[in-house]
C-alpha cells in the first residue's frame, strides 16, 4: 500500500481542491448564473458523451492498464502500446461519427418533443465523446507510470473552472448559448492537449509500433479482453450513469430536471472522492500483482481500501446530510434546487455501499475472471434502465436516484460475492461495523449543535464537531493504521510549519 497511499494522497489533495471549487460552483456560480435548463444542457452533453464512449473505444480503453505489464519495455518504447491504443480509438471514432451522421434524422425525430436546447445541440455530444475518449485513454496510460498528480489537475480542475466561467459570461450576455457550448468543447479539448504534452514530458510518447511483438497469443488476449471490455464498460456505465440521460428523456421538465439533479449529484459526488484516488493508483499495482500471482498483496489492498474508503465516504455523507437544509438556504435560488434534497441522500447511501466494497471491480477486471464484469454489468444495466423507466415517471428526480443507487448496490453485492467465491477474499472486518456505528453516533452529535442565525457559521460549526469526533474515534479504536499514520504525519507537518 506504500505507493498507493503516497500517490493516492497526492491525487486526493488535488481532487479535494477540485471538490472545494466544485462546491463553490454548486453553492454559488451554477444556481446564480445558470438557469436550470442551461446547466442541464451542459451536464447532458458531458454525461451523454461519457455514456457512449465505450462504443467508440471498441473496448480498447481497457487494454491500457491490463496489457501494460506485458508490453512494458522502456528500451523498446513499450512495444508501441500507445500507438495501438490511439490508433484503435481513432478508428472507432470514425465509425461512430459515420453512424451518427446516418442516424441524425432518426435522432432528430426522437428529440423532437424535448427541450429546444436538446434539439439544437444534441449533435455536439459527438465531438464531446471524442474528447472524453482521448482523456480516458491518455489518463489511464499515464497511470502506468504511477503519475496521478497532473492528470488529476487537468481532469478535475479544468472542467470545474471552465464551466463557471462560461456561466458568468452567459449571465452577463458576453456569450450566446451556442458560443458557450463551443467553449465547453474547447475546454475538454485543452485537457486532451495537456495530457498529450505530459506524456511527451515524461518521455513516454512512443508512437512506433513493434509489429513483431504482436504474437498470436497476445493478439488473442487483447481481442478477447477488448470484446468483453466494451460490453462490460458499457454495462457498468449504464448501470451507474444513465440517470441524467433518462431524466432528460422521461422527466416532465427534461433539462430543468437535469439541472436540479446535477446540483444534487455534484454534492453527492463529494462522497466518492477518495475512491477515484485509490482506484486510479491501485489499478496498475493490482494488474502487476495478478501478473506475478501475488494474491497476498491483492488481499491487503482489498481489505485496506475498503476500510479507508468507507471511513472517509461516511464522514462526507454525514457532514453533508447534517447541514443539508442550511446548504440549500445558503445557495442563491436555493429553493429551486432544494427539491433535489433527497437525491443527495439516496445517491449517498448507494455510494457508501460502493466504497465499502473496496476495489472489487479492479480486482476482477485485471484477473482471469474479467468476463464476470461483462455479464454482471449487462444484467445490471438492463435492471437500471427498467428501474429508471418505472421510477422516474413516478418519483421524477428521486426515482432516478433510487434506480441508480439500487443498481449500484446490487452490482457491488454481485462482485463481492464473486470475488469471495472465486478468490477467497472479502474486504469486511469487524472494523467495518465499528465505522458504521461511529458514523451514526457522530451524526447524532452533529445534530446537537445549537444553530445560530448565521447559516454559514452553522455549517462550519457542525462540520468541525463531526470531523473532530469522527477522526478521534477512528484513531482511538485503531480502525485503520493508514488513516492513523496519515493523521499523525499531517499533524507533524502542521507543527513544523507553525514553528518556522
Amino acid at each position: 500500500m506504500g505507493v498507493i497511499k503516497k500517490e493516492g494522497i497526492k491525487q486526493s489533495a488535488v481532487t479535494y481542491v477540485g471538490v472545494l471549487i466544485g462546491l463553490v460552483n454548486t453553492m454559488y456560480f451554477y444556481p446564480k448564473f445558470f438557469t436550470e435548463e442551461e446547466l442541464g444542457l451542459f451536464r447532458f452533453l458531458l454525461e451523454t458523451a461519457t455514456l457512449i464512449y465505450p462504443f467508440i473505444t471498441l473496448g480498447i480503453h481497457n487494454l491500457s492498464i491490463r496489457m501494460f505489464p506485458t508490453f512494458k519495455s522502456p528500451l523498446n518504447g513499450h512495444n508501441g502500446l500507445l500507438f495501438l491504443l490511439l490508433s484503435g480509438v481513432i478508428i472507432g471514432y470514425i465509425i461512430f461519427l459515420a453512424i451518427s451522421i446516418c442516424l441524425q434524422p432518426f435522432i432528430d425525430g426522437f428529440f423532437a418533443s424535448k427541450s429546444l436546447y436538446i434539439q439544437e445541440y444534441w449533435f455536439y455530444v459527438v465531438p464531446m465523446a471524442g474528447f472524453v475518449v482521448l482523456r480516458t485513454i491518455t489518463t489511464q496510460y499515464i497511470l502506468n507510470f504511477k503519475k496521478v498528480l497532473l492528470p488529476s489537475v487537468f481532469n478535475e480542475l479544468f472542467l470545474k473552472v471552465g464551466l463557471p466561467v462560461i456561466a458568468v459570461l452567459l449571465y452577463f450576455e458576453f456569450l450566446t448559448i451556442y458560443q458557450g457550448v463551443l467553449i465547453w468543447l474547447a475546454v475538454n479539448g485543452l485537457i486532451v492537449i495537456c495530457l498529450f504534452a505530459y506524456i511527451i514530458y515524461l518521455k513516454e510518447w512512443h508512437f512506433k509500433p513493434n509489429w513483431s511483438f504482436l504474437k498470436k497469443p497476445i493478439i488473442k488476449e487483447m481481442s478477447v479482453y477488448s470484446l468483453y471490455g466494451i460490453l462490460g464498460s458499457l454495462g457498468s456505465i449504464m448501470a451507474t450513469r444513465i440517470d441524467v440521460f433518462m431524466l432528460a428523456i422521461l422527466a416532465t421538465d427534461d433539462l430543468k430536471a437535469v439541472g436540479v439533479y446535477s446540483i444534487a449529484m455534484i454534492i453527492a459526488s463529494v462522497i466518492n472522492v477518495p475512491a477515484k484516488a485509490i482506484v486510479n493508483i491501485s489499478s496498475p499495482v493490482i494488474a502487476q500483482s495478478w501478473k506475478e500471482n501475488d494474491l497476498a498483496n491483492i488481499r491487503t489492498i482489498y481489505t485496506k481500501s475498503s476500510i479507508i474508503l468507507l471511513s472517509f465516504g461516511l464522514l462526507c455523507l454525514i457532514g453533508i446530510w447534517s447541514s443539508i437544509d442550511d446548504i440549500f438556504a445558503l445557495m442563491p435560488n436555493g429553493e429551486r434546487y432544494a427539491i433535489g434534497k433527497y437525491v443527495i441522500l439516496i445517491l449517498g447511501i448507494g455510494k457508501i455501499f460502493d466504497l465499502a466494497t473496496g476495489t472489487n471491480d479492479t480486482i476482477i477486471r485485471y484477473s482471469k475472471f474479467f468476463r464476470f464484469n461483462f455479464y454482471a454489468a449487462l444484467i445490471l444495466a438492463g435492471l437500471n434502465v427498467i428501474s429508471n423507466y418505472i421510477f422516474i415517471p413516478l418519483y421524477e428526480l428521486n426515482g432516478a436516484a433510487l434506480a441508480t443507487a439500487t443498481s449500484l448496490m446490487i452490482f457491488n453485492v454481485s462482485k463481492s460475492v464473486y470475488v469471495y467465491y472465486k478468490m477467497g477474499m472479502h474486504p469486511f472486518t469487524v472494523k467495518s461495523i465499528q465505522v458504521l456505528l461511529i458514523g451514526l453516533a457522530v451524526y447524532g452529535m452533529g445534530l446537537l449543535v445549537v444553530p445560530t442565525q448565521f447559516i454559514l457559521l452553522n455549517i462550519v460549526l457542525r462540520s468541525i464537531v463531526i470531523a473532530f469526533f469522527f477522526m478521534a474515534a477512528l484513531i482511538y479504536f485503531k480502525i485503520s493504521e493508514d488513516i492513523t499514520t496519515l493523521f499523525w504525519q499531517s499533524l507533524e507537518k502542521v507543527k513544523s510549519i507553525l514553528k518556522r
